[in-house]
């Protein structure tokens, strides 16, 4: 991962921090990041958690063992095909940022609970930092509503207790909050199920992504040959090989063209 993003990410922290201060108020989400464990990690997972506890916003919930618990599990399933599988959970903890947001329930409330301005620019202010993050999977335990207007997610598909999707070749898993009252298997092998499917389409598909790495690796190509082509022309100028112009006008004519066509298609996001 490029470093410069852990820039990004202290920059928008900054932002939530003197956004807080211009409301006089606490900030609605917090950030627990080890850089160097994510760094390393080779599944990069995000978990975007709602703090039950509305009242203290420096409780977090890698406080509470049976969430850990949970967490742990899904964590450790979803690094089955990584040589660091076997780390303990609190490797795990460490090398997986949360974002704790406080209540959300219910939206309404949220919002009179705070401004609505401070409200909406708190979300996006989360989104950006998720982006920055470039997670492979992003797990939302009780928030994915918070979000859906501003993440304009594909059709989430059912898997048991949650759902999932991809986007750009990203996995979202919606799941409960992980004190809810069911099965801690059922809570994790559903999330296990939802990651699993998307990643087979992930492995299958050609993701937008890659398909502007290619174009980008072929414009430079097209601007490689073209400067060629002006060298040949110079050595044929030098040389009065006037005939040999003439051969060269329509390889060079293409080639602009092909430069022109990329460059005008709109970039996907």
């Amino acid at each position: 991962m490029d470093l410069s993003k852990y820039t990004e990410v202290e920059g928008l922290l900054t932002r939530a921090k003197r956004l807080a201060e211009k409301f006089e108020m606490l900030p609605i989400f917090k950030l627990s990041l080890d850089k160097k464990a994510y760094a390393v990690s080779k599944l990069k997972i995000i978990w975007v958690q709602q703090d039950k506890s509305v009242s203290d916003y420096s409780t977090s919930l890698l406080t509470n063992k049976n969430e850990l618990s949970n967490k742990t599990k899904v964590w450790r399933a979803l690094n089955t095909d990584s040589t660091e599988a076997n780390k303990t959970g609190s490797s795990i903890q460490k090398e997986t940022p949360v974002i704790c947001i406080s209540n959300i329930e219910n939206q309404n409330l949220a919002v009179r609970r705070h401004p609505l301005e401070f409200y909406k620019k708190s979300k996006h202010l989360i989104v950006q930092i998720i982006e920055a993050l470039e997670p492979d999977v992003v797990i939302f335990g009780e928030t994915y509503p918070f979000f859906e207007s501003e993440l304009r997610l594909n059709q989430m598909n059912s898997f048991g207790t949650c759902h999932a999707t991809a986007k750009s070749g990203r996995i979202y898993i919606n799941a409960d909050h992980p004190n809810a009252r069911m099965s801690g298997q059922y809570y994790f092998e559903d999330i296990l199920k939802g990651y699993t499917a998307f990643k087979k389409q992930i492995d299958n598909s050609y993701p937008d992504a890659l398909y502007e790495n290619d174009l980008e690796i072929l414009n430079n190509k097209i601007c490689d040959s073209l400067n060629q082509i002006e060298k040949i022309k110079a050595s044929l100028l030098k040389t009065l090989q006037y005939e040999r112009l003439v051969e060269i006008k329509p390889i060079k004519d293409n080639l602009e063209q092909a430069f022109i066509d990329i460059n005008k298609k709109p970039k996907h996001k």
